[in-house]
């Protein structure tokens, strides 16, 4: 049964709706359907929609199990669902709470209720009885990035693009002996620079700079003020996700390196009953680690939580811990 891609229906003629069908209509008219892929709702239920208008239904929970196959059809934003009537249960195995229909909206499939309009508010779980707590919605979400949900000529322009820059906040802290540790914070930009990218890893070379503050008192000034800190460092990472870039990207990844750091910072010291004025200044090694989440669609922006230490060649050897966070665009 091939998919009706025109007509009209009582449970689609919505204004909601009908304006998120057409902002897709292009992907539609060249053939890159953003409905094809497998998505998931809330209560262990995934549903794969399928080029050829066939679908596969799997559901599971406590301990029992069902899965079904049938054909799929389409009225504007709303699919039906039908059973294969061949297809078997196998011994034991349960009746699929499959839907008979559900509404794309937003980049979501909704039930419908009864008057036709999508089922938003939170309902009981019609799985765990009626003593269980309100659950969200019964609605399918996608579970598995896809090119065909997106825009490709945007992603490619994205994930093509070799070069990196990061804003975030940078917390310095420098323990000092026999005094109290001096703690820093400040403004991060990180530019870098990737390369050599496989299927799911890729070096990168970077240069995250540190601007910021450290609070200071002495006995000279009655009134706190700050020391100014700086923190720059060049460094060679290692980067690899849990997922393929080449298949449309990963939501995590982490990341593993080191290189060359310089680092000033100007804090107070207290030695009782004087209080005084102190800075530190020079090179040093740095290490790195960290991890990223991308919580975007195309997987290319994303949140970097990032771990550093850098020992400094001077006299008093000083280490100096960092931890940032970081979003990249």
């Amino acid at each position: 049964m091939a998919p009706i891609e025109n007509g009209q229906n009582s449970d689609t003629i919505k204004k909601d709706t009908s304006s998120n069908y057409e902002k897709y209509q292009h992907l539609i008219n060249t053939g890159r359907i953003p409905f094809f892929g497998t998505w998931a709702d809330y209560f262990s239920s995934y549903i794969t929609i399928n080029r050829d208008s066939s679908f596969n239904f799997s559901w599971g929970f406590n301990g029992k199990s069902c899965w079904t196959t049938g054909k799929w059809e389409r009225k504007k934003d709303t699919f039906y669902f039908l059973k294969n009537p061949d297809y078997k249960k196998l011994p034991g195995q349960a009746d699929c709470p499959l839907p008979d229909k559900l509404c794309y909206y937003k980049n979501k499939f909704y039930l419908l209720d009864s008057s036709g309009k999508l089922i938003k508010k939170k309902i009981p779980s019609p799985y765990m009885g009626k003593k269980s707590p309100l659950f969200r919605t019964f609605y399918f979400r996608n579970k598995r990035f896809n090119l065909d949900y997106v825009d490709f000529n945007r992603y490619q322009h994205d994930a093509k693009n070799t070069f990196r820059f990061g804003m975030g906040v940078n917390v310095v802290l420098q323990p000092i002996p026999a005094f109290a540790s001096a703690v820093s914070v400040g403004f991060i930009i990180s530019p870098r620079y990737i390369f050599s990218k496989k299927e799911n890893d890729y070096l990168s070379l970077g240069l995250p700079l540190t601007l910021g503050f450290t609070g200071i008192r002495d006995t000279v000034s009655i009134d706190p003020h700050v020391g100014p800190m700086i923190d720059v460092q060049l460094i060679f990472n290692y980067n690899h996700a849990w997922g393929s870039f080449l298949q449309g990207g990963s939501r995590f990844e982490y990341f593993i390196g080191g290189g060359a750091a310089y680092h000033y910072n100007e804090y107070s010291i207290s030695k009782e009953p004087s209080v005084g004025r102190q800075q530190v200044n020079g090179f040093g090694p740095v290490a790195n680690a960290g991890i990223r989440y991308s919580p975007g669609t195309y997987r290319i922006r994303n949140f970097e939580l990032r771990f550093s230490y850098m020992k400094m060649i001077v006299a008093s050897k000083t280490d100096v811990f960092g931890m940032s966070v970081i979003f990249n665009y």
